[in-house]
């Protein structure tokens, strides 16, 4: 910077009581001024105590929002296909049972039942070593290419909710997964991190159809 321009921008310091300058000889001496910067550190300071309230007010937030989603989990994918695709493989039964069922969890599917319609019924039966189990539920919901809810009620602890949507762009499929659990034991009981897995495979049915 320039002795001119350095000089003009003390002059504006200057002008605004920010500064004052002494000159002794040929040496010249900028010291703070009397106004300082008051003004500016209240200005500051009001905007510092709003923002903190707001921060305040959303950790508030946020902990409600964390105590609500104790008995819920989201899965989210987005797959290489059409909605009407994707829809298709969650409810022809000969589709869903290609990908469901996790391979790492050693499980067979001995049969699959799925009535898909508001009030129909779906039927899961597994077998694991020497013993059978079944999942089961009612179809609550169902929106073609869009949307999927029913209900898990094979549980001890209560019944689960999941909820399925589709959400098509440029040719892929947003699906969310949302699982209401009854209870956040039941959350951590549960086979919750299968989903990721499970969706591993959706992806590599997809790209087989």
């Amino acid at each position: 910077m320039t002795l001119t321009g350095m000089k003009k921008h003390v002059g504006v310091l200057e002008q605004a009581g920010l500064v004052t300058t002494e000159k002794v000889g040929r040496v010249r001496t900028c010291k703070l001024g009397v106004r300082g910067l008051q003004e500016e550190a209240a200005w500051i300071e009001r905007y510092r105590q709003l923002w903190s309230a707001r921060f305040d007010e959303l950790d508030n937030v946020v902990e409600e929002l964390k105590r609500k989603s104790d008995r819920e989990v989201v899965v989210t994918r987005t797959v290489n296909a059409p909605a009407r695709l994707v829809f298709e493989a969650w409810t022809k039964a000969e589709l869903f049972r290609r990908w469901w069922v996790p391979k790492s969890y050693g499980l067979t599917l001995l049969s699959c039942e799925m009535d898909v319609r508001v009030g129909g019924r779906y039927s899961l039966v597994f077998q694991h070593q020497d013993s059978t189990m079944e999942f089961f539920g009612t179809y609550v919901e169902v929106i073609p290419d869009s949307r999927l809810v029913w209900t898990n009620e094979e549980g001890e602890s209560g019944m689960t909710v999941t909820t399925v949507t589709f959400e098509e762009k440029a040719g892929k499929t947003l699906v969310i997964v949302h699982d209401l659990y009854p209870s956040k034991e039941a959350v951590d009981s549960g086979s919750a991190g299968a989903m990721t897995e499970t969706l591993d495979q959706l992806d590599e049915l997809l790209a087989s159809l």
